[in-house]
């Protein structure tokens, strides 16, 4: 049985005192969209994905969106460019990320890729990060 572990690899990861503009200039070279946030003890608390930094302007009423995507108060509304790029990572993460464990099977991690529409799941084992898994990876051991 082909679990987590056969298939994750190094995950790409920030400090959540890392700023939106650092952030961007990464994604704007690396070929991953996301990144697994990390506190001052290296422990897992979050994830940025490129549809966080698309919240983040589309909740900051740059858009003309008067309302956020859930129909709640946008959180970042009336911020300007310049204060949405000093934010930090722990700030606009994604808490508690959806996590596998090394030994998670591959059937049910691509039932969480397409159920759940996730391009990628964190391998952790409580709030150690191991490694990610794509959703790539598993198309490709499956299909490749």
């Amino acid at each position: 049985m082909v679990t987590a572990r056969d298939l994750m690899r190094p995950c790409p990861t920030v400090a959540d005192s890392t700023t939106v503009a650092e952030v961007v200039a990464r994604m704007a070279v690396d070929p991953e969209y996301f990144y697994a946030v990390l506190d001052a003890h290296g422990e897992l608390t979050g994830i940025i994905t490129e549809f966080d930094l698309v919240r983040l302007m589309y909740e900051s009423g740059e858009y003309d969106a008067p309302e956020g995507a859930v129909g709640r108060m946008p959180r970042f509304l009336g911020y300007t460019p310049a204060q949405l790029r000093e934010l930090n990572a722990a700030s606009i993460m994604t808490e508690q990320p959806e996590t596998v464990t090394p030994g998670t099977p591959m059937a049910e991690m691509a039932h969480g890729f397409f159920r759940r529409r996730h391009n990628q799941l964190l391998v952790a084992e409580g709030k150690h990060l191991l490694g990610v898994v794509r959703r790539v990876d598993v198309v490709k051991q499956v299909l490749g």
